[in-house]
């Protein structure tokens, strides 16, 4: 009974030491993949009350083709990074789709520079996202009943 007690208690410890090693090498890697910039604020999106339809689309009074927001980022100064949009997700009640039949799309530049130090440069980045008009039926049914539209803004290396 006491050896298979031990055997137990070593099997849980070395069980708890990998977990603590793993989660401490895992929150070094997520910080290491955003230390390359910084965003340090958002501004825009979609004003109380509005509406987002798809781009050609009749606008009613409520009703807007594009939603602009602009970032402003503090870059590592040494790497060429590009703005990007991922995890796009359009959201229902109950369930979300992913941006697999290309209704979001959007178009980023990076509108002024500023060297910040030695460095670092500020980067003022300006994003429109809109929805294209839906082209089959399944791309319909995403659009239909929408709730939300959710993205993460992202800096990548410029290939």
């Amino acid at each position: 009974m006491k050896k298979t007690f031990a055997t137990l208690a070593i099997a849980f410890l070395l069980f708890f030491v990998n977990m603590n090693v793993y989660s401490t090498w895992y929150s070094d890697y997520e910080a290491q993949a955003k230390e390359d910039y910084i965003v340090l604020e958002r501004t825009g999106g979609l004003e109380d009350g509005k509406r987002l339809v798809p781009e050609g689309a009749m606008l009613g009074p409520n009703d807007v083709d594009s939603l602009d927001y602009t970032y402003y980022v503090l870059a590592d100064k040494d790497l060429d990074l590009k703005p990007d949009l991922v995890n796009i997700a359009i959201h229902h009640e109950d369930t979300s789709y992913d941006n697999a039949l290309g209704i979001v799309s959007y178009e980023s530049t990076v509108a002024s520079m500023d060297e910040h130090n030695e460095a670092y440069q500020l980067l003022e980045v300006e994003v429109s996202v809109s929805l294209q008009i839906p082209d089959c039926s399944d791309a319909s049914y995403v659009l239909r009943g929408a709730k939300n539209l959710t993205f993460d803004f992202e800096m990548l290396p410029a290939d």
